[in-house]
């Protein structure tokens, strides 16, 4: 057992539900006297003299979870807050996972619906699912950054983003531990409300444990909007005759986006000679799209030439970087 957020989230709950029965007993210092001595017990009972203190903290959470469950009765485990946290992020875990892959297929299945008249316009799309991604990527590495090498970064402010976020997790989290608390009666945890658990969630360090389970959610979220976008693209391609263009006011020379694609590329171009999901010259010239011309004149081979570099980048810098 690894002390891990939902263990500390016992331990605490715990030592609260002790400090608050010795505060309400009509005798704090007998109530006291009694705890200090069931302690002393736990100690002698796991052999705390030959343990480190890690290993001791978590022998005496496991043991003071089963006088607990004796005292409580059936079912009061999953009233512990450490419980109610693991069951709320793994449901977080189910719904992100769902929601993200969803949000990806969708757009992409949209972004991707051609009629036979206007092809998909390929830098529109490489500029959402391909470099929004990156940017998105980077920034997410600059937090990483930030949090591991920053001095004082355990008691930076939160930004907006991971504020919303907690307030949203403790929005949930206090209403099921007032739920457990309410049918456990008096021999539960107190909810967030009345115990000094949720003033140490809320000032305290809780604050800054919570940061990497959102980064880990946040994380899954456009990993699995990535990949549900790389399946969309992959099924649209094997069920339907898509076509793909470019436009370009700016850029009048088809050369200057075979440089741009083909340093896109650099991470899988060695693949087949470099010819594998790169577009060539002639490719990209053939698939400009002028609007007083349409694409009647434009040849097949090279319309469908864009899916496989459209695919690749969107392993390579939106799927593996996540």
């Amino acid at each position: 057992m690894a002390l891990d957020l939902k263990n500390i989230m016992d331990l605490d709950a715990l030592l609260a539900l002790d400090e608050e029965e010795s505060a309400g007993s009509g005798e704090p210092a007998k109530a006291e006297a009694l705890t200090a001595a069931r302690d002393r017990e736990i100690y002698h009972q796991i052999g705390g003299t030959d343990l480190p203190d890690r290993a001791l903290i978590l022998s005496w959470l496991e043991y003071r979870k089963l006088i607990y469950l004796h005292e409580s009765g059936e079912g009061a485990m999953e009233r512990l807050p450490g419980a109610i946290y693991a069951g709320v992020y793994q449901w977080a875990v189910r719904g992100v996972t769902l929601i993200g892959s969803a949000a990806g297929m969708a757009a992409a299945y949209s972004f991707l619906a051609y009629h036979g008249s206007r092809p998909v316009n390929v830098t529109v799309f490489a500029a959402f699912f391909i470099l929004f991604q990156v940017l998105l990527s980077v920034v997410s590495g600059s937090v990483l950054f930030r949090r591991i090498y920053a001095p004082g970064r355990g008691t930076g402010r939160s930004t907006f983003f991971q504020a919303l976020a907690f307030e949203m997790f403790m929005k949930r989290f206090r209403s099921l531990v007032s739920r457990a608390a309410e049918r456990a009666g008096r021999k539960a945890p107190s909810s967030p409300e009345s115990s000094e658990l949720p003033g140490r969630f809320d000032f305290g360090a809780y604050r800054g444990m919570l940061f990497w389970p959102v980064f880990l959610l946040s994380s899954l979220a456009g990993l699995c909007f990535s990949c549900g976008a790389l399946a969309a693209t992959l099924f649209r391609v094997m069920v339907t005759d898509l076509a793909f263009g470019w436009q370009s006011t700016l850029v009048g020379s088809g050369a200057r986006i075979h440089d741009m694609v083909s340093g896109l590329a650099l991470p899988w171009s060695w693949i087949s000679g470099g010819e594998f999901a790169v577009p060539s010259l002639a490719q990209i010239e053939g698939s400009r799209i002028i609007l007083k011309q349409g694409i009647d004149g434009l040849a097949t081979e090279h319309l469908v030439a864009w899916w496989p570099f459209l695919c690749m980048g969107i392993l390579v810098y939106a799927v593996i970087p996540r």
